[in-house]
């Protein structure tokens, strides 16, 4: 693995999509096969001056086991432990990071979808209104590895996936998180001029598509920055080129043609 290549990536996590604070508490999340990239975002998060960084990680082998043999209510209930930590996450402006990028995406195979699909309710409904609430900096990014890798290019060649996210990820930039910044002010000022015409539609024309969205009333055009309420802003998912609003889903008028192949998840 290239060290520079790593070290870039876990300095824009920290810098620009979490956007660590000095003495901030950070909780990263991640897969057991992310663990190079999850050492790289420890290291520049306390770089960056974070008053502790703890590391959640999971093993599918072991949820494997768990969808396979545990009783159905532990699959759908979390210990009160798990609720706390969230809460106090919470309290004290934690910033939070999540690792993506499935290390075996067959593992699962066979499993009864309706063991698969059980989630604890309580723990999943208090995240999202803690991500949601203004508290908390989050932030989700891919960490490549081979399994994912076979799954894209049909062989483990981690280098060739992570020459792939590095495209995505500017990370060919000669200062990364400079390049980041500059981007994340275009996507704001492209939402400020969209906000400006105070659209009450957007129309979209294309190879058989001729569509008109209406949007809500008062809605507002945003992009891929949010603002916690302490004014610390920060990235939740990177990368991104999002510019967004909100559409009423009373008035969408008219044909849209796919004209690129559709990946749908598989069915649980």
């Amino acid at each position: 693995m290239n060290d520079d290549r790593l070290t870039g990536y876990a300095k824009l996590i920290v810098e620009v999509g979490a956007n660590v604070q000095p003495g901030q508490y950070v909780l990263l999340s991640a897969d057991i096969a992310h663990a190079p990239v999850v050492a790289a975002i420890a290291e520049q998060a306390y770089l960056a001056g974070a008053g502790r960084v703890d590391v959640d990680y999971a093993d599918r082998h072991v949820r494997r086991s768990a969808l396979l043999h545990a009783p159905a209510e532990s699959l759908t209930t979390a210990p009160a432990w798990e609720l706390a930590r969230l809460r106090e996450c919470e309290q004290v402006g934690a910033a939070l990071i999540r690792l993506s990028g499935n290390p075996d995406p067959h593992l699962f195979d066979g499993i009864d979808p309706a063991r698969l699909a059980a989630v604890p309710l309580e723990l999943a409904t208090e995240s999202r209104r803690i991500l949601l609430g203004g508290k908390v900096a989050w932030t989700i990014c891919a960490a490549p590895n081979a399994g994912w890798a076979r799954q894209v290019f049909g062989e483990p060649d981690e280098e060739r996936l992570w020459e792939a996210v590095g495209i995505a990820m500017r990370l060919d930039a000669p200062d990364v998180v400079a390049a980041w910044r500059e981007h994340r002010a275009e996507l704001k000022a492209r939402a400020q001029a969209l906000e400006a015409l105070d659209l009450d539609s957007v129309r979209y024309v294309g190879d058989g598509t001729d569509l008109t969205v209406g949007l809500l009333d008062a809605c507002r055009w945003i992009s891929g920055a949010i603002t916690t309420d302490a004014g610390i802003e920060y990235m939740p998912n990177l990368p991104t080129e999002e510019v967004f609003t909100s559409p009423d889903r009373r008035r969408a008028d008219g044909t849209i043609t796919l004209t690129r192949p559709l990946v749908m998840p598989r069915a649980r």
